[in-house]
């Protein structure tokens, strides 16, 4: 336990200084540049590399905190579980914070659904809406996170309706579905206030203007690199078969990505000021 608890706290510290700090910048860059200038790819990409940044953020101190319980000789509980595969709002609930939302369940939305059970489905629709609200002023009580709980709430209770049976069918269009819906939601939580926010879908989703800037103004070779490893960590690479059975190899190999993470991530913490964790705001 206490080999594995090393190796878990040192891929927390990797994605969180060598790629949710990096990312962090890239997001700053585009969400501080005025609304009037930024064109719609230029907008795509800042919310999509806060998606990765805040994913990496914030299961870095989960994987930190299970290898610092696994070096003391505790199994705490996983908390994420490769939520950017995900098929619907309902299934991303049940791979992202995973603690938080099952003591939602237990605590919130089942005693709601049970006073509002002779109301059969709309019972349901309003106990998992109710229950993101209060989830999103959980977070933050201001506007932003009210919204953002309401459209979680509201995707959650559509597909108890009657989208999840069609959502089974459509397979590649219901992860395009789930991923337009999370990182549309996630503008209210890393705007300013809700008069950036909507700002700033207006412009996600809509025409380039004359005075816009392209990605080539925010966007470089290191990011795109950034962004791509990102987007391959946010896979379940390690359930692939090459990895499902133990080699020597395999286990050599392993060890030596770890102390070269290990390395460049003591050199990263180094040269770097003190930047905290993003859900320690919340």
């Amino acid at each position: 336990m206490f080999t594995e608890g090393i190796k878990r706290f040192i891929k927390g510290l990797a994605k969180k200084l060598l790629l949710a700090n990096p990312l962090g910048l890239l997001v700053n860059e585009i969400m501080l540049t005025e609304i009037h200038f930024l064109g719609p790819l230029a907008a795509w990409i800042g919310i999509i590399a806060f998606t990765l940044q805040l994913f990496f953020d914030f299961s870095a101190y989960t994987d930190m905190a299970i290898g610092v319980g696994k070096m003391l000789g505790f199994e705490l509980p996983e908390n994420f579980n490769y939520p950017y595969i995900s098929r619907s709002v309902t299934e991303f609930w049940r791979r992202w914070h995973i603690t938080l939302s099952g003591w939602l369940r237990d605590y919130v939305f089942i005693p709601l659904s049970l006073s509002l059970r002779h109301f059969n489905k709309a019972g349901v629709f309003f106990s998992l809406f109710i229950t993101f609200i209060i989830c999103g002023m959980w977070h933050s009580a201001g506007w932003n996170f009210f919204i953002w709980g309401a459209i979680h709430g509201f995707f959650l209770g559509m597909e108890q309706l009657f989208l999840s049976k069609y959502l089974s069918k459509l397979k590649m269009w219901s992860l395009i579905y789930t991923l337009l819906v999370i990182t549309s939601s996630f503008v209210f939580v890393t705007a300013r206030d809700l008069s950036h926010a909507i700002s700033y879908l207006n412009v996600m989703y809509s025409f380039p203007s004359e005075t816009s800037l392209g990605i080539e103004a925010f966007l470089g070779k290191q990011h795109l690199f950034l962004m791509g490893i990102g987007i391959i960590f946010c896979l379940p690479i390690e359930k692939l078969k090459i990895f499902s059975k133990k080699h020597k190899a395999l286990e050599v190999g392993e060890l030596l990505f770890l102390i070269v993470l290990l390395l460049f991530s003591v050199m990263a913490l180094t040269s770097e000021t003190y930047n905290p964790f993003l859900y320690f705001r919340f």
